[in-house]
C-alpha cells in the first residue's frame, strides 16, 4: 500500500467516525443539511465501503446510478463526490417529506 492509499484509509476513517458519530445521537439529518449547507464536502464520503465503488468505475462510466430508499441523499453526494460527476443518480425516496428535502437540498449542488 503507497502513501497515498495509506493516508486516503486514514481520512476516511475519521471522516466516518465523525458522520457516525452524530448519527448516533440523532442529528443525521443535520449533518447532511450542514454538509450541503455550508458546502462540507471534505466530509464525503462519509464510508469507508464507498471506495469500494472505485473498483467498478470503468465499467460504470456514462450510466445511470439508483439509489433505493434515498432517505436525504448523503449515500448519493458520497457517490457524486468520488468523481462519478458525469453520472446521473436516481433517488428513489417513499417517504414524501424526505423527498422534499432531497429535492431542496440538491438545487443548490
Amino acid at each position: 500500500m503507497n502513501f497515498k492509499m495509506k493516508l486516503n484509509f486514514i481520512t476516511s476513517v475519521a471522516k466516518q467516525i465523525i458522520v457516525n458519530f452524530f448519527g448516533k445521537i440523532g442529528v443525521n439529518y443535520f449533518v447532511t443539511i450542514f454538509i450541503i449547507k455550508f458546502k462540507l464536502y471534505f466530509l464525503l464520503p462519509h464510508d469507508i465501503d464507498f471506495y469500494a465503488m472505485l473498483l467498478f468505475k470503468k465499467y460504470i462510466k456514462n450510466k445511470n446510478i439508483v439509489d433505493v430508499g434515498g432517505h436525504l441523499g448523503l449515500a448519493s453526494l458520497s457517490i457524486r463526490y468520488l468523481n462519478f460527476k458525469k453520472n446521473y443518480i436516481h433517488i428513489f425516496e417513499p417517504n414524501n417529506d424526505n423527498f422534499k428535502m432531497i429535492k431542496k437540498l440538491w438545487i443548490k449542488i
